[in-house]
């Protein structure tokens, strides 16, 4: 995930980001938590990260899964907490 995390925050749209192991109907997935600076709003910024990423990272290194979020999550001392690994189907909501 480091390096995934590296190669994202190269984006200069991207303030913070958090990647981590997400199981859908058994299969491990790559999902990414980031934060977007002020202002970035752009209706394509989800496709443009998987782009720019593609072209730098092998294609099992993409996150499946790209949600936008305010900040990321921190314990007590300020550092990042990656979000546990939950059994989910795809007919739940994502």
């Amino acid at each position: 995930p480091q390096e995934v995390e590296r190669k994202i925050l190269e984006i200069s749209d991207v303030k913070a980001v958090v990647v981590y192991g997400k199981i859908i109907d058994g299969v491990e997935q790559i999902a990414a938590d980031i934060v977007l600076y002020d202002g970035i709003r752009d209706a394509n910024i989800q496709h443009d990260i998987r782009m720019r990423i593609a072209k730098v990272l092998s294609g099992y290194m993409i996150p499946t899964y790209i949600t936008f979020v305010e900040e990321l999550q921190r314990n007590g001392s300020g550092k990042v907490l990656r979000p546990a690994k939950k059994m989910r189907s795809h007919n739940d909501t994502m």
